[in-house]
């Protein structure tokens, strides 16, 4: 009876353990039938942590992600240099006295990005004389390179041509003046320029700013203008050259000869 009472004894208590952890395994591991319950404050808690920033990572520049893809081309390549094209950009004019239009030029500079990247600037009857210093006729970010009208001319006023080079496109000690003339048939002005960035194929870069008077001889001028050209060949061979300006009345088709190195980019009459 003894041992009766003890297997019994025994039993009861393996079943009390087992209804004691069936139990507690219950509620720590509720059935899909036993609704989650959250009071307010757990609530107001969650509602915290879900909306927490993620904390930002401070890392070095060579381990942060790059941007892949990118346009290419080289007008793409072109656009992103800006100041420093492959070639120079030129803007000319006829501006029938400088000195009276350089705070309306100044204000065009720096509100138009095709001016203010321009790499030259090149004008015709500038006006200018050795009474006018170059602080009177100056711009932000240009180095001014002057051809004044003198007593050659047979004239007293008028006249003149004038080349803004752009800094960011060549350094000012990188440009000089070559030559400058003053007849009665035409007037130019001839400037090299090492620029910070050119083709293999070009040393420097020569610019010749033309004028030729209303009044003056065509013939001649042309004349004139085609003898240069031909020691600017002669000195330069490899340098980019550039002839640009004011030719009224000179037709380069018909006086001025063409050089078989250069081209006529003007295909139409300009009034200026």
């Amino acid at each position: 009876m003894e041992l009766m009472r003890a297997r019994t004894s025994v039993v009861c208590v393996f079943w009390m353990v087992l209804l004691c952890v069936t139990s507690a395994n219950h509620r720590l591991h509720p059935t899909d039938s036993t609704p989650i319950q959250y009071n307010m404050a757990e609530l107001y808690r969650l509602r915290t942590l879900s909306t927490t920033a993620r904390p930002v990572l401070d890392l070095p520049s060579e381990m942060k992600p790059r941007k892949r893809g990118r346009r290419g081309g080289a007008r793409q390549r072109n656009k992103r240099r800006k100041c420093k094209p492959y070639l120079p950009t030129i803007i000319m004019g006829n501006v029938q006295s400088l000195s009276n239009k350089i705070d309306e030029l100044s204000a065009t500079v720096s509100f138009r990005e095709e001016f203010r990247t321009c790499s030259l600037l090149c004008f015709s009857e500038t006006w200018l004389s050795d009474k006018i210093a170059d602080s009177c006729v100056d711009i932000d970010g240009f180095t001014l390179n002057r051809g004044d009208r003198n007593k050659d001319s047979g004239k007293r006023t008028g006249g003149g041509v004038g080349l803004f080079v752009s800094n960011k496109w060549c350094h000012p000690n990188n440009v000089s003046v070559k030559q400058v003339l003053c007849s009665p048939t035409v007037e130019f002005l001839t400037v090299s320029c090492r620029p910070y960035y050119l083709p293999r194929e070009f040393s420097h870069v020569l610019v010749t700013v033309v004028y030729v008077p209303p009044s003056a001889n065509a013939r001649a001028a042309a004349d004139t203008i085609a003898s240069h050209v031909n020691d600017l060949e002669t000195s330069a061979p490899d340098a980019f050259k550039v002839i640009t300006g004011d030719f009224n009345h000179c037709t380069l088709k018909r006086d001025l000869p063409i050089h078989p190195s250069l081209c006529h980019l003007l295909v139409a009459p300009t009034i200026t």
